[in-house]
């Protein structure tokens, strides 16, 4: 789901089993030339979106993670690997009653 960080908090207070993941630009103005390149927007939109960026960012520190979309294949790897994580995590594996390590552990 993405959503902002606004957002972001609410579900955290609400809910304590979340992980949030905050993907960060390379540089600011790398992420000026991906908005001017899509050719979507107008230079005034643009640096409206580059200014709610920056503020944004301000807040990253507050995620469980931060992955920084230098590439696209690294960032990807870095969200799978924090997914794989948190779902071998043992809280997890047990706290679902898998029924392997329920017999690894009564016998």
């Amino acid at each position: 789901m993405e959503i902002d960080w606004q957002v972001a908090e609410q579900i955290r207070q609400r809910y304590n089993d979340v992980i949030s993941i905050f993907i960060l630009p390379p540089s600011c103005k790398e992420l000026e030339v991906r908005l001017k390149n899509r050719c979507q927007d107008s230079d005034e939109v643009i640096q409206r979106r580059l200014a709610d960026a920056m503020s944004d960012m301000s807040h990253c520190c507050n995620f469980d993670y931060i992955v920084i979309n230098d590439d696209f294949e690294n960032a990807l790897k870095d969200l799978v690997g924090i997914f794989q994580s948190k779902r071998l995590e043992a809280s997890r594996v047990i706290g679902c009653k898998n029924p392997f390590i329920e017999e690894l552990i009564n016998q």
